[in-house]
């Protein structure tokens, strides 16, 4: 009996390049048996990184199935500048997906979170948030934070922001 190659991360790098990139089959090939020796190896190799399809698990009835977005969609909550995009609901409690959108010069009040933790990814405009301890910190579009404790988000631009935010169970 003939033990099985190791595989190294040089091989599943490889591999990656080859199924994700750019690397056709006969350049892959080519760059594995270099450096594994021979083509029989280097398809041996390549039966043991790849996926097997006939192993795969298949999706049981009750997996969670995808929840679309549709653009302008959401349940809007008018007195926070809120748009919740998914719900706890919709998720089994595993998160939830909300919109923001702030007026210049205009956000929430200072509030705390004590059991999930917050991110936010600014979209348009900019946020300024201010901490429980009176510290601040402005984020431009594409700038994002992870919140937690007590904090205040507002507008930080002249022009309304928007904010796209996804609250998950507290981290540890």
């Amino acid at each position: 009996m003939t033990d099985s190659p190791k595989i190294t991360q040089e091989m599943i790098n490889l591999y990656d390049e080859y199924t994700h990139i750019t690397l056709d089959r006969r350049a892959y090939l080519g760059k594995l048996t270099a450096l594994v020796g021979s083509t029989a190896a280097a398809i041996a190799v390549t039966s043991l990184i790849e996926a097997d399809k006939a192993s795969a698990e298949i999706v049981k009835a009750d997996d969670a199935q995808p929840v679309f977005i549709p653009p302008h969609s959401g349940k809007v909550l008018d007195f926070l500048a809120i748009t919740h995009k998914l719900t706890s609901q919709q998720t089994g409690g595993a998160c939830c997906l909300f919109e923001s959108v702030f007026d210049p010069e205009t956000g929430n009040r200072l509030h705390v979170h004590g059991r999930e933790d917050e991110i936010a990814y600014v979209l348009e405009g900019a946020l300024e948030v201010r901490f429980s301890g009176r510290k601040t910190r402005s984020l431009d579009a594409g700038g994002g934070v992870r919140l937690g404790g007590w904090f205040q988000g507002r507008d930080a631009s002249r022009a309304a922001s928007a904010i796209a935010s996804l609250r998950l169970p507290k981290w540890p």
